[in-house]
């Protein structure tokens, strides 16, 4: 049914919802598996999609991996409307979260969906697919995996994001990002390397947090950019440091990668050729991939994963036990090192949730000889805590907070041990 029909039925005057649905990360299966199972994929999707229809209920593909549906006749008050199409917006991420086969590959996938309620006053069509777009996307920042209804507060912020996307491709443009680095720590406190992190400032000398511009360039397709941007750099800052005998053979550099960058059919390519181009050895290199990122199919990643163990270089997991966290991968693939993630160690004095889980990791990181690194060590406290725990690498505000190349190199140049900062 194409976007003409569903205008015409909405003109109708009638109280109804219409949902936008977007399958998340569905660029990945493209650039990783090709097209072809790409579109093999959306007519499951699509078939999953027509199997869930009420009466009266329509759906429409609009182009690539975007859906509408629209239930154009709802009787009842308004919350009785709202948790009706609350429970079928449900119903929808259930059946997609199912396995999909498609030839050889089992794919796992999620969808996001934005709702807007329409009634007799506001039909127009064009005005409620824009309202259905800015609760998809307050569902993707939500997450994704869930829906949001429209409200007319979130105009202002989907306002607010358009903007940021302009200054995104201005700052690309005229190379206005910055990196930065936070030291990871030993047992004894001695600097063992650093993690890479990536800075936007502001004109006030303020920074935009890259858990907010992050995941925006996933969406608007700059994050291969922004996340090639950050390797190059990286590797040339460390060839830097390597020829001026400031960084010790023992310590590694870690890097984070997208599940969209990782994904790209030429990362192993581009990696082999940064290596070269720099005169670095990948032992110093440790890159740092996200449990979502294991979502898609696992036998890919797993054969690009093992190929860069072959080069030498290290894999890290992070943000450890907040998404996927299958025991399955973690005996099944080549993993170096798991990050606890920092919301455990946040409470970790105070929650016993948290210091059974953090002991749990710990143990089983032991029993698969993964090396564990603590996330989020802000104070003595936590640091003493995580010692007698058995963690051996830690990472926080209290070894030092993520700080640019010059100030890295004056920190840790001439003390194993570092001044602790709060």
């Amino acid at each position: 049914m194409d976007w003409i029909v569903l205008a015409e039925v909405i003109n109708k005057k009638k109280t109804g919802a219409l949902l936008f649905l977007d399958l998340d990360r569905f660029k990945n299966i493209n650039d990783s598996l090709g097209h072809n199972v790409g579109d093999n994929l959306l007519r499951l999707v699509a078939a999953d999609l027509e199997s869930l229809n009420r009466d009266e209920v329509v759906t429409a593909r609009l182009g690539g991996d975007e859906f509408v549906v629209l239930w154009p006749n709802i009787e009842g008050s308004e919350e009785f409307v709202s948790e009706k199409i609350a429970l079928f917006a449900q119903e929808i991420i259930s059946v997609f979260a199912m396995p999909k086969k498609v030839g050889l590959h089992e794919l796992h996938i999620t969808v996001s969906i934005g709702i807007t309620i329409f009634n007799d006053i506001e039909n127009d069509a064009t005005i409620l697919l824009k309202q259905a777009d800015t609760a998809l996307y307050k569902a993707k920042d939500a997450g994704r995996n869930t829906y949001r209804f429209y409200s007319h507060e979130m105009q202002a912020m989907s306002d607010e994001r358009m903007s940021m996307d302009k200054s995104m491709h201005e700052a690309i443009e005229h190379g206005e990002f910055e990196l930065y680095f936070q030291p990871q720590n030993a047992f004894d406190g001695a600097c063992t390397g650093a993690e890479v992190l990536i800075r936007w400032p502001r004109a006030d000398g303020s920074f935009t947090p890259p858990g907010v511009f992050i995941p925006l360039a996933e969406e608007i397709g700059l994050i291969n950019g922004i996340g090639d941007w950050v390797m190059e750099e990286s590797f040339r800052q460390l060839s830097v440091w390597i020829k001026e005998g400031f960084w010790q053979s023992d310590w590694k550099l870690s890097i984070n990668v997208s599940a969209i960058q990782f994904q790209q059919s030429d990362f192993l390519l581009a990696l082999e050729m940064l290596l070269t181009k720099y005169s670095l050895s990948p032992e110093y290199i440790d890159l740092e991939i996200t449990e979502s990122m294991l979502l898609g199919d696992l036998t890919i990643s797993r054969e690009k994963m093992n190929k860069i163990r072959e080069l030498g270089a290290f894999l890290s997991i992070d943000d450890f036990g907040t998404g996927y966290s299958s025991l399955k991968y973690l005996k099944t693939l080549p993993i170096n090192r798991l990050k606890i993630d920092q919301s455990f160690v946040r409470d970790l004095l105070v929650d016993k949730s948290d210091t059974a889980i953090i002991a749990a990791i710990i143990a089983m990181s032991k029993a698969l000889d993964i090396e564990v690194i603590a996330e989020g060590v802000e104070t003595e406290e936590h640091y003493c805590e995580l010692q007698n725990m058995g963690c051996l690498r830690f990472q926080g505000y209290y070894f030092g907070r993520p700080m640019p190349a010059i100030d890295f190199v004056k920190s840790f140049s001439k003390s194993t041990v570092p001044t602790h900062r709060r």
